[in-house]
């Protein structure tokens, strides 16, 4: 049984209570200041579910999905995101884009490649700090 964490969210932006309404009245802008900014009426809709809903969840069959995980250091955990990413793909939902933070250090001599994605970009702590780093794998 799936004990992770359910959690449905949705936001509606409120045009009278956004960050360019509050920046007016905070530092007093010109009334006369037009900013077009698409986020004045957009609605986001957010939800957050566990692994197993979302492998099974008909309604984001086939769509585009950015996969975010704080890893942790990527040379412990890359074969459990290379499982991840094949039940993933396995189930028709592998993500275009793969955001990983908190990689630490690579060994440069590792080979960190997943199958259908580019070579990773990555960007590491430098002076051989411990912690930190990101990295992108694309489509």
């Amino acid at each position: 049984m799936d004990n992770s964490p359910n959690i449905h969210n949705n936001l509606t932006l409120n045009p009278e209570m956004n960050f360019l309404n509050s920046m007016n009245e905070d530092f007093n802008l010109d009334d006369d200041l037009v900013v077009d900014s698409p986020y004045l009426s957009t609605e986001f809709n957010c939800s957050y579910i566990s692994e197993n809903n979302f492998l099974t969840n008909q309604s984001i069959l086939n769509k585009f999905n950015i996969l975010s995980l704080n890893i942790q250091s990527l040379s412990s955990k890359f074969e459990q995101l290379k499982m991840l990413i094949f039940k993933l793909t396995s189930a028709n939902r592998e993500p275009a884009i793969i955001c990983l933070q908190e990689i630490w250090r690579l060994n440069p001599d590792c080979n960190f490649d997943l199958p259908g994605y580019q070579p990773l970009i990555f960007k590491s702590r430098s002076g051989g700090v411990q912690g930190g780093g990101l990295v992108f794998l694309l489509k």
